[in-house]
C-alpha cells in the first residue's frame, strides 16, 4: 500500500519485501513491531532506489503516528546492520526489462501478465527459495505462452 500512496517504482516493493526477508531469516521480531520492519524496509528501499523519494515523516505518517521518528531510525539502523549494509539486490522487474528486451518481447500485455506473476509471488513463501531471474524467466515464459 506504502509503495501506490507514494507512487513508488515496482522495484522499490521488492527490493523492501527482499530486506524483510533477510532481516525476518536472522532476527525474531515481535508481531507488533512487524508493521515497522514493514514501514522501515519500504524507507530505505525508497532512500535506494527512488531518485525522490518520501521524507521520514510521511512513512510516520503513514504508519498512523504508531511510531515515532526515532523508532523508526532505530529499526533502520537494526535492520541496515543484520542485512549488513547490503541493499543492492536485482528486482525481479529489472530481470523482466531486461529478458523482454533480449528476446524481442514487446506486447504490453504480456509484460503486464508477467509482472502480475510477479507480483503475486511475493505472496507464497514458497517462491522465496527461488532465484529472482529464474522465477522471473518462469514469469515471463508463462506469460507469453498465455499470448
Amino acid at each position: 500500500m506504502l509503495q501506490l500512496n507514494f507512487q513508488l517504482l515496482p522495484e522499490t516493493l521488492f527490493i523492501s519485501i527482499n530486506l524483510i526477508d533477510r532481516y525476518l531469516s536472522e532476527q525474531q521480531v515481535p508481531i507488533d513491531k512487524l508493521q515497522l520492519l514493514g514501514v522501515t524496509s519500504m524507507f530505505i528501499a525508497a532512500k535506494f532506489q527512488e531518485i525522490y523519494p518520501p521524507v521520514l515523516s510521511d512513512f510516520v505518517t503513514c504508519a498512523n503516528g504508531i511510531y515515532k521518528d526515532k523508532e523508526l531510525l532505530a529499526m533502520e539502523f537494526k535492520v541496515l546492520t543484520v542485512v549488513k549494509f547490503d541493499v543492492n539486490c536485482t528486482p525481479s522487474q529489472t530481470f523482466l526489462e531486461n529478458y523482454s528486451r533480449a528476446i524481442r518481447v514487446n506486447v504490453p500485455r504480456v509484460l503486464i501478465y508477467a509482472s502480475y506473476l510477479l507480483d503475486l509471488s511475493l505472496l507464497k513463501a514458497e517462491f522465496l527459495s527461488i532465484e529472482t531471474s529464474h522465477l522471473t524467466l518462469c514469469a515471463l515464459s508463462i506469460a507469453i505462452r498465455r499470448e
